[in-house]
C-alpha cells in the first residue's frame, strides 16, 4: 500500500519543480511561464486556488449556458484520466 507521504510527494512535485526552477535559476522554463509567474506572484496557495477558481468559474459558464453535454464529456475524460488510475491503484495494487 501506498504511504501518504509518498502520495504528498508526488502530488507536491510538479509544483515544487517549478518552485525549485525560479529559486535556482530566477527565470522559468518555457512550458512551466504561467505556473511560476503565478507563484512568484500569489505563492504556492495562491497560485492553486486561482486555478481552481478559473475551472470551477469555467464549469459555471458552461452550466449557465446549458452546455450540459460538454460538461458530462468533460467530467467523462477527467474522471478517466484524473480519478480512475488513482482508484486503480488504490484498491488492486498489491500490498
Amino acid at each position: 500500500m501506498i504511504e501518504p507521504r509518498m502520495l504528498y510527494r508526488r502530488s507536491g512535485s510538479s509544483v515544487d519543480r517549478s518552485t525549485a526552477t525560479r529559486k535556482s535559476t530566477g527565470t522559468c522554463r518555457p512550458a512551466r511561464s504561467v505556473r511560476c509567474s503565478a507563484i512568484a506572484s500569489a505563492g504556492i496557495v495562491g497560485a492553486l486556488g486561482a486555478a481552481k477558481g478559473l475551472a470551477i468559474g469555467f464549469g459555471m459558464l458552461l452550466h449557465l449556458r446549458r452546455v450540459h453535454s460538454l460538461v458530462a464529456v468533460l467530467t467523462a475524460i477527467y474522471f478517466a484520466v484524473a480519478i480512475l488510475p488513482w482508484a486503480t491503484l488504490f484498491f488492486f495494487a498489491t500490498p
